[in-house]
């Protein structure tokens, strides 16, 4: 400030002046436009600080760049973390620090994985992802549900394609297994006759589970006596 001081008497007015100069300590402040979101999470930093500050200095944890002395810098963030920002600011008189802890939160889509254990027609299945709030399984039946770790009973015995998507609030990732489903099949047949006289032809039908793969028959007295053939043809000449 310019400090003019006028001295006056009878024979007139003199004046003088001198220059004062006020300083005192900058007060720091500061906000963001964002404090949290998915990577890469990018910043613009906005200096409140008290208008008598003449430099800054940022700190910031897990940023990039780590440091800057622009009044309102914009870093970008590049990994997944929670970061803490500190502002020092300065003039002639000194400086003030200020350190806002766990202001930024960096988040990345989930992680996502899961196994399996089956028994019988049913699975287990257990999730392992990580960093996931919602979660949606398909089967490979036509079913699904988003239950986090369900148990499902399958129909029939099959190789499946299980898909399991885990949600966040930066994306889905996707993952998949084929689940096998493999029960003891149950035995069964019929014929088309089941007497007659010699030679007597018979026409043997299988009526085993679908989950069959491989038959074994025996016949004593039948021509063939074993086969494996799944409906195969006896004929008996011994009465």
């Amino acid at each position: 400030y310019n400090v003019v001081l006028t001295a006056t008497n009878n024979c007139g007015s003199v004046t003088g002046s001198q220059t004062v100069t006020i300083s005192t300590l900058p007060s720091a402040d500061f906000g963001a436009n964002v404090t949290s979101g998915c990577i890469p999470l990018t910043v613009q930093f906005n200096d409140l600080s008290s208008s008598n500050t003449t430099s800054w200095l940022w700190s910031f944890s897990g940023g990039n760049p780590a440091t800057s002395t622009d009044q309102s810098p914009v870093v970008v963030y590049n990994s997944v973390g929670v970061y803490s920002v500190t502002l020092v600011v300065s003039n002639s008189t000194g400086d003030n620090t200020i350190t806002f802890t766990d202001y930024i939160t960096v988040d990345d889509v989930p992680f996502v994985g899961f196994s399996q254990n089956t028994n019988g027609l049913e699975v287990t299945l257990t999730n392992t992802s990580t960093n996931a709030n919602s979660y949606n399984w398909d089967f490979g039946d036509g079913n699904s549900s988003s239950e986090t770790n369900p148990i499902y009973t399958y129909a029939a015995d099959g190789n499946y394609n299980v898909v399991l998507t885990a949600t966040n609030d930066c994306g889905s990732v996707t993952a998949s297994q084929t689940v096998t489903i493999s029960t003891l099949p149950s035995a069964d047949f019929g014929a088309n006759v089941t007497s007659g006289c010699i030679p007597l032809t018979v026409q043997f039908n299988d009526l085993s589970s679908s989950n069959t793969t491989s038959w074994l028959w025996s016949f004593p007295g039948g021509n063939p006596s074993t086969s494996n053939v799944q409906n195969p043809v006896v004929v008996y000449n011994s009465a």
